[in-house]
């Protein structure tokens, strides 16, 4: 089962899957401003640019990815 998945799922370098927590960072500081009676604006300005670039770094990751070819491919077919 795990010569499996070795073969067959790519693993992540670790700022991917860092890259993948900051929209939770994001999301946690504008959510501590609502629990907290008045909205914090340090809060929302540091929430929303988070989320932002989260986003683009998940998806840039994953295209750049793609591109460089780290995803998997199918084995060639017997002659």
């Amino acid at each position: 089962m795990l010569s499996w998945y070795a073969e067959h799922v790519y693993v992540l370098p670790w700022w991917a899957y860092a890259a993948a927590l900051y929209p939770l960072i994001g999301l946690f500081a504008m959510r501590l401003a609502r629990i907290f009676g008045e909205p914090d604006p340090s809060a929302f300005i540091l929430g929303w640019p988070l989320f932002g670039l989260a986003y683009l770094a998940v998806w840039g990751t994953v295209g750049a990815g793609w591109l460089l070819g780290f995803r998997e491919t199918p084995p060639p077919l017997p002659d």
